[in-house]
């Protein structure tokens, strides 16, 4: 019997903890040479939006990405979770900036501003998984789904 789409959360939460920290490490080095590539070949991307880490779910490691990013003069920006607590506002991300995490743990930086999302050229997203179709499977609370519309 083939899972729900709603019971595939559940399945990839549970694969992902399986994940050792070498494993982790290991993928999150390949995934920022992936990204050192994309910019290659991708010369007009100056705007990038890239989610942080929460370290408990197994998440890619997107400092690696920051640094790419951050090497190669890249405008960098992330997201908060809004006061309404249903929708993402985007921030500047200066370089050497201080990070703490919010109330889900996830990295953000300490001192921000709200700004306009409309530069933004390329957007990193977290997700569980992608599906046969190549659609993107959450957490499930929809704050990238309202972001991307």
């Amino acid at each position: 019997m083939n899972p729900s789409k709603a019971d595939l959360p559940v399945l990839f939460k549970e694969k992902r903890n399986q994940v050792t920290q070498d494993e982790l490490k290991k993928g999150s080095e390949k995934i920022a040479l992936a990204v050192e590539d994309f910019c290659e070949q991708h010369p007009e991307l100056d705007h990038f939006h890239l989610f942080f880490p929460i370290q408990k779910l197994k998440e890619v490691n997107t400092l690696l990405i920051r640094d790419v990013l951050e090497r190669r003069n890249k405008t960098l920006y992330t997201s908060v979770i809004g006061d309404s607590d249903d929708e993402l506002g985007t921030i500047l991300v200066e370089k050497r900036t201080e990070f703490v995490e919010d109330r889900y743990g996830i990295p953000v930086p300490r001192n921000f501003e709200l700004i306009s999302p409309e530069l933004i050229q390329a957007v990193f997203v977290p997700l569980m998984a992608v599906d046969f179709k190549g659609q993107r499977i959450g957490y499930g609370k929809g704050y990238y789904d309202r972001f991307l519309a």
